[in-house]
């Protein structure tokens, strides 16, 4: 396999990674809405509990999006060695 279908391989697997983030991301911000809405109707101790399970999802969307900044920035890398490689493989 010629290098330059390694890294192609490679971009495609990252790409489906980031679909994946992003579609996980908007899972959570889904359930974010949830929360909240659940917080408009609870009362006293309920609340608390809503509160922090919004933002431990909060933290884990941080978290998705720092992931699919460092996929990016990884697909950027490899975009620029696929070229690389086309050029030396003389396509």
């Amino acid at each position: 396999m010629a290098r330059s279908d390694e890294i192609g391989q490679k971009i495609d697997d990252l790409v489906g990674d980031c679909r994946t983030i992003e579609r996980d991301i908007k899972q959570k911000q889904q359930r974010l809405v949830d929360i909240e809405s659940a917080i408009g109707g609870s009362a006293g101790g309920d609340i608390d509990r809503l509160e922090e399970m919004h933002a431990a999802i909060e933290r884990e969307i941080d978290d998705s999006y720092d992931n699919l900044r460092k996929a990016k920035d990884e697909l950027i890398e490899l975009h620029k060695e696929f070229a690389e490689a086309r050029e030396e493989e003389g396509q």
